[in-house]
């Protein structure tokens, strides 16, 4: 897979879902690759936050990366957009703690993707490697559970199905299935039917959120589901069920392009995160947990 970063640059600015606090993001050209790297322009030295498993450092209810002090808040819906976009290689500059959340989707971001175009990396033209799963590895917590297969029949592209459990009345359980290509070579199939799934809250742990200084932002940010039925007009009947693939493929993009199947079944970013640390031991020739 050739080493592609975007062609120009573009920015977003707006409340964060958590914080609910106001935040701009700058996307721009990696010129001699590094991978995707999130830049706190805001802050003295503008300290560089790799994009790896050893930076998560928070994933409570989202996906924190940090180095020392500097943190990013919500970095799995830009990561989502980018894997499933193809593009391995940015620099992400942002002014603020969490990055702006749009409507609680990725549309924001595969937006200004599409804007910003796709460029190969010169001059060496290097591939980027993708990493197949070697053997099954799984993670569980509870009913929640993540399995990683290896790839079937030379298969370079990662599969994901995501499976959501619900006991509410008004939310039935659902799933969705997805095939991330190699380089995105079907990049518009991905911003049509995953990147427009929002986010779900329940009414019900909204204020108890707050209290913790989360769920901080706008009701339109996300399908809000009452006590009784969901409230929020849906894009797709299992549209939770593709934001939580999405999420998925958000947490699984600080290891690279990866080659394989995964499954989550009630899994969240916690546990995703302690996939992607199993699954980073099995590369560097370790064991799973």
């Amino acid at each position: 897979m050739r080493q592609v970063t975007i062609a120009r640059p573009v920015e977003f600015e707006g409340k964060g879902i958590h914080s609910g606090q106001w935040s701009r993001v700058r996307l721009e050209p990696a010129r001699s690759g590094g991978g995707i790297r999130f830049v706190r322009a805001d802050l003295p030295g503008r300290p560089v936050i790799p994009t790896e498993p050893g930076r998560v450092v928070g994933t409570r209810r989202s996906t924190t990366l940090g180095i020392g002090e500097a943190r990013v808040q919500t970095v799995e819906h830009l990561l989502a957009s980018l894997a499933g976009m193809g593009v391995w290689h940015a620099d992400v500059l942002v002014w603020g703690e969490e990055l702006p959340a749009g409507d609680g989707s990725l549309t924001t971001f595969t937006q200004m993707l599409e804007e910003a175009g796709r460029q190969e990396i010169e001059p060496d033209g290097r591939a980027v490697p993708v990493r197949s799963v070697p053997v099954p590895v799984l993670v569980e917590e509870g009913e929640a559970t993540l399995v990683a297969l290896p790839p079937v029949h030379g298969d370079e592209g990662l599969t994901l199905r995501y499976v959501f459990l619900s006991q509410h009345r008004g939310l039935a359980s659902q799933q969705f299935r997805f095939a991330v290509q190699p380089g995105a070579e079907d990049a518009a199939t991905f911003a049509r039917e995953v990147a427009p799934a929002r986010t779900v809250a329940f009414l019900s742990e909204v204020e108890a959120l707050r209290r913790e200084g989360l769920a901080m932002g706008e009701p339109g940010m996300a399908v809000l589901v009452g006590e009784e039925k969901v409230l929020t007009a849906l894009r797709f009947p299992n549209e939770v069920a593709r934001h939580k693939l999405a999420d998925l493929l958000g947490d699984l993009a600080v290891l690279g392009p990866l080659a394989g199947t995964v499954i989550g079944v009630a899994s969240g970013h916690a546990l995703n995160q302690r996939l992607t640390q199993a699954l980073s031991s099995v590369f560097q020739g370790g064991e799973a947990e």
